[in-house]
């Protein structure tokens, strides 16, 4: 599993640059229009969401690195999970306190930080410091949903996983068609299709591990949650048909684009995989601290 985990890394780093590159754009296109360049790239952004397809890749990857943290042998879920902290915490609590010093008066108040410490501000009804702690939301209902699958003996059960899968897409099309209360923010109103990727990153874990001799009935589990999970953005990309919405274009080829993306990278050579390996090892520092070296260049420099 060794050479797998570098495509991993390498994963994670190409989906950090995605997320970097989204943020840059938002806060520099607009500047270089302004300057009469820059329109190539605008049109590039606008039609391919990179934002997202990073954070899709994020997903992906988050749930086959749990897969494989949780099959090693003799693992425990206290040390699974006392690893996860010591990994997401730490760093995250030092990006809120960086949050405070590019922050605009008045500063948060008391109760918004303390529920923003926990990292599921949302469960206190509080608004997120960063919006992208959105994404470390899902990863901690993940982490419990793995657990709970793990201690079920069923996290490794491909027809298992695609049945919560297909729980997790009926709740979202109910939201998404207005048959259950629908979420303010489509973060949360999306929140079950995202699950639906971390718990496909187990899925593809299983299928590698097996090589080739997966049974009939996880073959037909892999590839009914690959359709689930690209029915959503079809739908959008038959509403752009009609609608030539760029918000439709963009869904319909991100959701896709990553899958396409993490397949490519997963059965690439590694060797070709290097420099974006190493950006993989920190990509968890990129994501969280690039917006404040964005912050600073676009008020600074």
């Amino acid at each position: 599993m060794n050479s797998r985990l570098i495509q991993i890394d390498a994963l994670r780093g190409l989906a950090a640059v995605l997320v970097v590159v989204a943020h840059s754009s938002e806060y520099f296109t607009s500047r270089a229009l302004a300057l009469g360049h820059g329109a190539g790239f605008d049109t590039l952004v606008r039609t391919f969401d990179f934002g997202r397809i990073g954070v899709v890749l994020f997903f992906m990857v988050s749930g086959f690195v749990v897969a494989n943290s949780l099959s090693a042998p003799g693992t425990q879920i206290r040390h699974f999970l006392a690893r996860r902290f010591f990994r997401l915490y730490p760093l995250y609590w030092f990006s809120m306190l960086l949050a405070y010093f590019f922050w605009t008066s008045p500063l948060p108040e008391a109760a918004m930080s303390m529920a923003n410490l926990t990292m599921f501000p949302s469960l206190w009804s509080a608004k997120a410091m960063l919006g992208l702690y959105w994404t470390l939301e899902v990863e901690l209902v993940f982490y419990l949903l793995a657990v709970l699958l793990v201690l079920r003996g069923v996290l490794f059960q491909p027809v298992v996983l695609a049945g919560a899968m297909l729980v997790l897409w009926t709740v979202f099309a109910a939201v998404m068609f207005g048959l259950l209360p629908s979420p303010a923010t489509l973060e949360w109103k999306s929140f079950p299709y995202n699950l639906m990727y971390m718990l496909f990153g187990v899925l593809w874990f299983n299928t590698s591990r097996q090589s080739g001799q997966a049974s009939g009935w996880g073959r037909v589990a892999f590839w009914g949650a690959l359709l689930l999970l690209m029915a959503p953005p079809m739908f959008s990309l038959l509403k752009y048909a009609s609608s030539h919405s760029a918000d439709d274009l963009r869904l319909g080829l991100s959701y896709p684009l990553a899958v396409a993306l993490f397949a490519a990278m997963f059965n690439a050579k590694t060797m070709w995989l290097g420099a974006l390996a190493k950006l993989g090892v920190i990509s968890y520092s990129m994501y969280l601290m690039h917006l404040f070296v964005l912050v600073f260049a676009a008020r600074y420099v």
